[in-house]
């Protein structure tokens, strides 16, 4: 029997899902909702007990020139007291304010 050759999931979400990229929207894994060109961190669908580690966590990894959006439930405060405690630069767009949610797009710039 042969083997099942590997597939890349280079340039795709890694849901694992196993939808095609069409620009669809589809939720991913670990609250990060996947639309054309962006990838959304929601923070209310993220644990309470390990959402800062997990949102931290995202941003301190993006590349940099790379942006992430996130979706929170309030202005996320203890978010941009941790960027502001950084030794990286980030650029913070507000994207929507309230009153259901607040979106916000954070680019790495160095």
């Amino acid at each position: 029997m042969a083997a099942e050759p590997l597939t890349s999931t280079a340039g795709g979400c890694g849901c694992g899902d196993g939808a095609p990229s069409a620009g669809n929207v589809h939720a991913g894994g670990a609250g990060v909702v996947h639309r054309p060109g962006a990838d959304e961190l929601v923070i209310h669908s993220i644990p309470r007990v390990v959402r800062h580690a997990v949102l931290f966590a995202a941003v301190d990894n993006l590349p940099v020139g790379e942006n992430i959006q996130i979706c929170a439930p309030h202005q996320p405060e203890p978010l941009f007291a941790h960027l502001q405690d950084s030794e990286q630069h980030y650029r913070v767009e507000t994207l929507e304010v309230g009153p259901v949610d607040w979106r916000y797009r954070i680019t790495r710039l160095g």
